[in-house]
């Protein structure tokens, strides 16, 4: 199998030099472009090859640093570096060791590589190390099927074909490995590409975007799990006449039991008093679609993290009429190809969270559908409930019993 510490496939090397061009004017061109698009300053590119990325980045980057352990290719990625319209610096080096200091890089490059390192695990442990907080990972790989008769044919042929494709694997389940690894997917696209008919067992491919998250480099979903909450829920019998007297508006009956989220912030009446009628507007009293409210509430809820945001907007958007598998979509990377409207909602909420501001073309979409009100409201509703998961997290606020938590 292919050596951990050496690469040298000269015989691969050609064959793929030579095969390239061709897949490039069949569509990897584009695909390339649709993965590189948008970066912007420090890129390393790990596992470069020949260099038929360098033509695609946009002039926003300010530097790729080129890795590539394979001598044949390197050669011909230095050649492909002179002309590159971004500058460009081609250094040897492996994915699970790269030549680079801790969070140097604004974004990272996996290009048709994560199926022929040697533990993808190592190497995309070593692309967040490098990563600075909050940087991209942009990937396009070929992945395993989703079809059983394909995926089994894929699994057979893996016995043998590493020896004959350069350490390629055809059965990798890349986008769980990038997950596993701490990323957080942000787009996703799956589509079938055979330039040829030799291609039929690397047909299925990815292309996506993920982040390194900012919390500790972990995925925020993992994040809560506190033994328990820094601060209790004030218990009615140690509460003053007025903070009583508020708790008591906010429940369903008089002998219900207040919600965690209120005795906690009970400890702070004042303000709990005045977030209370704040939110209140937002979640009764607000100009959207109630189920376009919940959609972006439930968005919000899963890119932070939060539990006890999401069970109780669960119960909330089933009465709406948000089917499951609609609330299960807020749960899972956007498919950046889908302009529907809810995705168009999702993609806003995913642009507040991320940039807090929502890019050209998603506010573009929402202006042509909603009122100046609505538009205001949306950008609130989703910075009321990152205030709410701060606090939530934060304070370890506990769901109650029956309230569900994230999905997986």
């Amino acid at each position: 199998m292919p050596d951990r510490t050496a690469v040298h496939h000269p015989i691969f090397a050609r064959f793929y030099a030579k095969a390239a061009p061709g897949m490039e004017r069949k569509g990897a061109g584009e695909h390339r472009d649709e993965l590189l698009a948008g970066l912007a300053g420090r890129v390393v590119e790990v596992g470069a090859g020949n260099g038929l990325n360098f033509a695609h980045y946009p002039t926003g980057v300010t530097e790729v640093v080129a890795v590539e352990p394979e001598p044949h290719l390197r050669r011909l990625a230095e050649e492909a570096a002179r002309t590159s319209p971004v500058p460009v610096r081609v250094v040897d080096g492996l994915a699970q060791s790269l030549p680079l200091a801790d969070g140097a890089l604004d974004a990272a490059v996996a290009s048709l590589v994560l199926c022929s390192v040697p533990d993808q695990s190592d190497a995309l442990a070593e692309i967040r190390r490098v990563l600075r907080p909050g940087g991209e990972l942009r990937f396009y790989e070929h992945v395993r099927a989703s079809t059983p008769k394909l995926a089994r044919a894929q699994r057979i042929a893996d016995v043998v074909w590493p020896w004959f494709g350069g350490g390629c694997h055809t059965s990798r389940e890349t986008t769980a490995a990038v997950e596993r690894a701490g990323f957080e997917i942000l787009e996703l696209r799956r589509f079938t590409f055979r330039p040829c008919a030799a291609a039929a067992l690397v047909a299925p491919h990815v292309v996506g975007r993920a982040r390194r998250p900012s919390q500790h480099g972990r995925r925020p979903a993992m994040l809560d799990a506190m033994a328990a909450p820094r601060l209790d829920p004030i218990p009615r019998e140690r509460r003053d006449p007025r903070t009583e007297e508020l708790l008591a508006a906010l429940r369903a009956t008089p002998d219900a039991h207040d919600l965690n989220i209120f005795a906690t912030l009970a400890h702070h009446p004042k303000l709990l008093k005045r977030w209370v009628a704040f939110g209140g507007t937002l979640l009764y009293g607000g100009e959207l679609p109630p189920r376009d409210r919940e959609l972006l509430v439930l968005r919000t809820a899963w890119r932070c993290g939060t539990d006890y945001e999401w069970g109780h907007h669960v119960e909330f958007a089933h009465q709406t009429g948000l089917s499951d598998g609609e609330i299960e979509r807020c749960a899972r990377p956007l498919d950046p190809g889908a302009h529907d409207a809810d995705a168009v909602l999702l993609r806003a909420a995913d642009e507040l969270h991320a940039d807090a501001r929502i890019g050209d073309e998603t506010w573009a979409a929402l202006a042509s559908r909603y009122s100046a009100a609505q538009l205001v409201e949306v950008c609130m509703l989703v910075g009321q409930y990152h205030l709410v998961a701060f606090a939530l997290r934060s304070l370890g606020v506990e769901r109650e019993p029956g309230i569900v938590g994230l999905p997986g």
